[in-house]
């Protein structure tokens, strides 16, 4: 029989003794049962406020009008030159 072939069964009778499974249905200290028994708490006044106040803040900005210069036709020497201009506006905070 060639050795490769000899080698080759070799291996995958080896690979097949093990138990390939990543994680057992059974785990008792796996993540689902830590995470079914966590008490999770309420949160306080402050931690809503907070959470309130992070939603009404605006973050945004509109943009009026860009320009993107770009220059890539120097080949030889691997350069690319490149330049932007943007106007925005910014958006409300709080």
């Amino acid at each position: 029989m060639n050795k490769k072939l000899y080698l080759i069964i070799i291996m995958l009778l080896i690979a097949g003794t093990f138990d390939l499974t990543a994680q057992t249905e059974h785990e008792r200290y796996g993540c689902k049962y830590v995470k079914s028994k966590m008490k999770l708490r309420g949160f306080t006044e402050a931690e809503l406020k907070y959470a309130e106040d992070l939603e009404f803040r605006s973050d945004t900005f509109d943009i009026i009008n860009y320009r993107i210069n770009v220059d890539v036709t120097d080949f030889s020497g691997k350069k690319i030159q490149a330049g932007a201009i943007l106007i925005f506006l910014q958006g409300c905070q709080i």
